[in-house]
Order: structure tokens, then sequence, then C-alpha cells
């Protein structure tokens, strides 16, 4: 995990910028599959799922809502292979229905939906992410909300840039009202530019931002 507090990168493509493409997938010389964001999101399925059946309400919606998260960021790229993009699609689909059982008062149910989901999405094919292009980038990701492979909110995404054989993303965290935020740069092997959505393939959490913004 890497996190530097207004890191310079020394860019081989030159700094991503909105409209130089379409939305999709911008992937490092090193990543290998979408595995991350498919681990993070089955996981959060399953965790809403078992605490729907344990009665832990709270828990239970914030895993959802997490999966949620990651979902729509994949959902919404359009450069992923069919069989992965529907894989998503799916799952998004069972995170939406599952929502609307909760509601209707039927967690039993809704937990269901989830388990199976998620072990639909674990045999379904991730395949071999495109190379690192910057005509791949950003066309109106700046500004979105930038979570990890956990689905967790970090920040908001203001720049991506090529460094060696890795990405850096640039996020505005921290603040009110835009008050007091701070640049912090994260490595990332993998981002979904997605919308309303940015996943990044990092395991940075928001506490690492929050101690590394503090600095």
């Amino acid at each position: 995990m890497a996190v530097m507090a207004c890191a310079a990168a020394v860019s081989l493509a030159g700094p991503l910028r909105a409209n130089e493409g379409p939305k999709g997938l911008v992937t490092s010389a090193s990543a290998s599959s979408l595995e991350p964001f498919r681990s993070g999101l089955a996981a959060n399925m399953r965790n809403c799922a078992a605490g729907l059946t344990e009665g832990r309400r709270a828990a239970a919606m914030a895993a959802l809502n997490r999966a949620r998260h990651l979902a729509l960021a994949a959902t919404t790229v359009d450069s992923l292979g069919l069989q992965t993009a529907d894989a998503f699609r799916q799952a998004y689909d069972a995170i939406k229905k599952a929502r609307a059982l909760v509601q209707d008062g039927r967690p039993e149910r809704a937990a269901e939906v989830l388990a199976q989901a998620a072990a639909g999405l674990d045999k379904a094919p991730m395949g071999q992410p495109a190379s690192f292009r910057a005509a791949d980038a950003l066309s109106g990701a700046l500004g979105q909300t930038a979570v990890n492979a956990s689905g967790e909110t970090l920040g908001t995404l203001k720049g991506l840039h090529a460094d060696k054989d890795h990405l850096v993303a640039d996020l505005r965290v921290g603040g009110v009202l835009g008050l007091g935020a701070k640049t912090i740069s994260l490595d990332a092997d993998q981002v979904l530019l997605g919308r309303p959505y940015v996943a990044l393939a990092t395991k940075a959490g928001p506490t690492d931002l929050k101690n590394n913004s503090s600095k």
C-alpha cells in the first residue's frame, strides 16, 4: 500500500484528462485480472447476507452499500468483456432485489438472494484487463466519489497519472464543504471509471487516508 501526500508523479502517458475517451477500465502494467473488485463485491454480499441472517441489520446494510458502490462502478464502464460485464450486472441486480426485499420485511429471502449471487460471481470469468492507454480515461470521472476494492469511500477523484508500472490517483479527502480538504496521491493497480463511483484496486482504507492527510 502506498499513500503519498501531494506526491508528484513522473508521468509516462501524461496526466489523464476528461473527455479523452470513453469511460472504462484503466490498468497498470502489473494488473492481471479484475479479481480485486470481484473479491470485494462478493465479500460484501456475503457479509450482508450473514448480517441479515443473524439480525445485525446496521452492519448488513453497511455491507450492502459497499457492495452497491462496487457494482455501480463495474456496471457503468464501457470496456469490460461481455461475460465479465454480465457477471457484475447480475450481482448488481441481486443487490437491488435484496434491498427491496429488506424494505419489504423479508431479510431472510434477501440473504438467500445475496448468497446465491455471490456464489455465481465467484465462478464468473474475469478475463484479462486491457493494457494501460491514456485514451481509456476519465471522460466525466473527475469529481466522482472514489472507493477502494472493498467499496469503502476514500474521497473525490481529482486526477489520474501513470508512474512507471503503476497508476497514481489524486484524491481530495477530508474537509467540510470543501474547506480544509487535502489532496492525497494513492497507488492503484487498476481503476474502474464508473459513475457515480470510481473504484480503485487498492487496500488503502479511509483511516489510512485520514491519518496521512493529518500529517
